[in-house]
């Protein structure tokens, strides 16, 4: 047999959960982790499927999986202290969407029929669990604490302070990304090598494959607290 790679073993830890745990699938607790581990799980499908490890986009969407697993991380921590932090999250999430809504209902801004977000689909959602008029809109249990303290907390100063700060540049445009993936050095040395953006898409970025595997191990070493593995994904 050929060895799995790790995406390939990771698709089939998540069909195995998917198959498993029917005592915890009506827990709040199993709604919130798992969710956040599918959604990490499908941003790192869709990096593999892609094929974005040497693209801008693979590193932005990298530095979203690393906060999401620190929410994750986050909040299972706090579980002892705030036993209803899952639906604190939750809460949080929605009341984000709400505060959205609210602005299009106004009418102050023209949002046309075609865009990404739906008014009727986010009111679908903000009305799921309970009717808008209780969701709380400055839910401020996640936003009182700043990103790098809750690296702290979790003790992934490491993950913050190199990957999530790398991540930065490429989220919101700085110079030392936009350097590293979209310029290039002249090649005629009577330019003095000066710099031309990069319109033809030489520039390749190194990969994040790796990066993405060690993000998944630490994931699934989490959840494992709370949810069981199959025997498969700890043989080599």
């Amino acid at each position: 047999n050929v060895e799995m790679n790790f995406f390939e073993k990771i698709s089939k830890v998540i069909d195995y959960i998917a198959a498993t745990n029917d005592n915890k699938k009506m827990d709040e607790k199993y709604a919130v982790v798992m969710g956040i581990t599918c959604y990490i799980y499908k941003i790192y499908r869709e990096i593999s499927e892609k094929k974005l490890q040497n693209d801008i986009s693979g590193r932005i969407l990298f530095r979203t999986m690393i906060e999401s697993y620190i929410n994750l991380k986050y909040i299972m921590l706090q579980e002892k202290e705030i036993p209803d932090v899952y639906n604190r999250f939750k809460a949080y999430g929605v009341g984000k969407y709400k505060l959205i809504m609210a602005k299009m209902r106004e009418g102050k801004y023209s949002v046309t029929d075609d865009a990404q977000l739906h008014q009727q689909i986010m009111e679908g959602l903000v009305n799921e669990d309970m009717d808008e008029a209780f969701v709380n809109t400055s839910f401020g249990y996640f936003d009182k604490t700043q990103i790098n303290k809750k690296f702290i907390y979790c003790n992934e100063q490491m993950l913050y302070e190199i990957y999530y700060e790398y991540g930065t540049n490429f989220s919101h445009g700085f110079w030392g990304a936009i350097r590293e993936s979209s310029m290039l050095i002249c090649d005629n040395p009577t330019h003095n090598y000066h710099m031309v953006p990069d319109y033809n898409n030489e520039q390749k970025l190194r990969s994040i494959q790796a990066d993405c595997d060690m993000l998944l191990g630490k994931l699934f070493e989490l959840i494992s607290e709370y949810i069981e593995l199959p025997d498969f994904y700890y043989n080599d």
